[in-house]
């Protein structure tokens, strides 16, 4: 994975920050309890973690005050992944990479894990392509669950326009079901397209063009189960379009096209679906251990100064 500019700035900025540590640390450790200037170090390793978990910790605290305009909102963000990680060997210097007390340990123990989850989070953002926004050449509303409505919308049309009948006009139970569920998703039956679209009922293919939407499209758009779909990997849906491109008349293959422009886009809105579930569960466990942390910092300093 390549670091981009920016943030090698703040990986060199941090790593310069972090062999410091370490040197002072290796000093403080050494070194006997009354040698000079011991104790300032180790009280300045604390004191500068102590700056740096604050001031990470501020993140919250920029995004509800964006309007007075202090930096900016990815200048932030990169601030706040870097110096945590400076934060968290600020504290193992000063703690001298060991459990001194219960209190410190707990400590340093709620830093790395909070820490560590944020590094997880960056990395999922920047190796996972497609989590955060979709790219596929539909246009879609911002919640995905509005996206994969839209889509079974559109290609209940598609297929009526190209097919000259709705889906579901003999009596098949899967279109049927469909229909109904675009209904009570949308509030509104799926509207007819426009007679100039309509095809002649006799157009070469589309029988296969609909019972492809039957038995292969409508059990992947209601994801009964999805992983077993062919559509549900790209690779596998292009086999099976341009197989199906083949035994249909030319006519209906700007259908095709769109119809796999819409399942590009399921498997998108999918994917942000999945991403959200994992930003819901990754917030359970960030914000809890930020607060703990901050929490013990405050405990530690009130412990040490006091006795």
């Amino acid at each position: 994975m390549q670091i981009r500019k920016k943030h090698r700035r703040w990986a060199l900025l941090v790593g310069a920050g972090c062999g410091l540590a370490v040197l002072a640390g290796w000093y403080a450790l050494r070194s006997a309890p009354t040698a000079p200037g011991r104790s300032l170090v180790l009280l300045s390793l604390g004191a500068a973690a102590a700056v740096l978990i604050v001031f990470s910790s501020a993140l919250g605290l920029r995004r509800r005050l964006s309007r007075l305009g202090v930096g900016t909102a990815a200048g932030w963000l990169r601030a706040h992944l870097w110096l945590s990680w400076l934060s968290l060997v600020l504290s193992l210097a000063h703690s001298g990479a060991r459990a001194s007390s219960p209190l410190g340990t707990a400590l340093v123990a709620c830093l790395l894990v909070c820490v560590g989850s944020g590094a997880v989070l960056a990395l999922v953002q920047r190796i996972v392509p497609g989590l955060m926004a979709g790219d596929a050449t539909w246009e879609y509303a911002g919640d995905p669950l509005q996206t994969i409505t839209q889509i079974r919308g559109r290609a209940y049309q598609l297929i009526w326009a190209a097919c000259g009948h709705p889906p579901d006009s003999d009596g098949h139970v899967e279109a049927r079901a469909e229909r109904e569920a675009i209904h009570s998703l949308l509030g509104a039956p799926p509207p007819a397209p426009e007679r100039s679209s309509l095809l002649c009922d006799f157009t070469p293919g589309q029988k296969k063009l609909e019972s492809f939407y039957r038995r292969t499209m409508l059990p992947f758009f209601r994801a009964e189960p999805a992983a077993f779909s062919v559509l549900h990997k790209a690779a596998d849906a292009k086999l099976a379009f341009d197989a199906l491109s083949g035994a249909v008349a030319p006519a209906l293959h700007p259908t095709l096209h769109e119809l796999s422009v819409l399942c590009h886009g399921m498997r998108v809105a999918r994917r942000q679906i999945r991403f959200q579930a994992f930003l819901r569960g990754w917030s359970l466990l960030h914000i809890p251990l930020a607060m703990a942390t901050l929490t013990l910092l405050f405990v530690h300093a009130v412990t040490v100064f006091r006795y």
